[in-house]
């Protein structure tokens, strides 16, 4: 896929995308609609606010169980995986690769979300955030009770959910 820097039409959700030569021009959808299988938008919109730094505790039934956790942005959680790498291989033989991994690797990621413009939330009227990530993760996986610092999560996997985090008990 090529990715050219040119002006962004007006989007078809009601905004119009400022003239900005430093965008870079999404490919057209070809719009087919798995309405059944499509997130939640209501969840997107939750996804979106967490992106804005706006966090919420959160309870998502998923395939595989249950987690429950506070939202975070998704340039937080980039942030936080690379510093958990870092800290892992800290004195060990495998600390300067992990540091050029997390370097090359992680570290643009995070710096990429946190520089993307708003008006890349959407094109051609679809939301184009597809996972939400989570913060002081609890779980209940294959019945076993988890914790996870933090978790990113498919939206179209998530088959349930509702406000606020779970305190899980045996």
């Amino acid at each position: 896929m090529e990715i050219r820097m040119t002006t962004t039409e007006p989007e078809t959700n009601g905004t119009t995308a400022e003239t900005d030569a430093a965008k870079p021009e999404l490919p057209n959808f070809t719009t087919t609609v798995d309405w059944h299988g499509a997130p939640d938008t209501e969840l997107q919109s939750v996804a979106n606010y967490a992106n804005a730094s706006i966090g919420i505790g959160i309870t998502l039934l998923l395939p595989w169980g249950l987690a429950s956790g506070l939202t975070i942005p998704v340039e937080k959680f980039f942030e936080l995986t690379a510093e958990k790498m870092r800290n892992d291989t800290a004195d060990t033989p495998n600390e300067a690769g992990m540091e050029t991994y997390a370097s090359n690797f992680v570290d643009p990621v995070a710096e990429g979300y946190s520089n993307l413009d708003d008006t890349l939330t959407f094109h051609q009227g679809h939301k184009l955030v597809r996972h939400i990530h989570l913060e002081n993760v609890t779980a209940v996986v294959g019945g076993k009770h988890m914790t996870f610092p933090y978790l990113r999560i498919l939206l179209s996997e998530v088959s349930g959910w509702l406000y606020g985090q779970t305190g899980f008990t045996d």
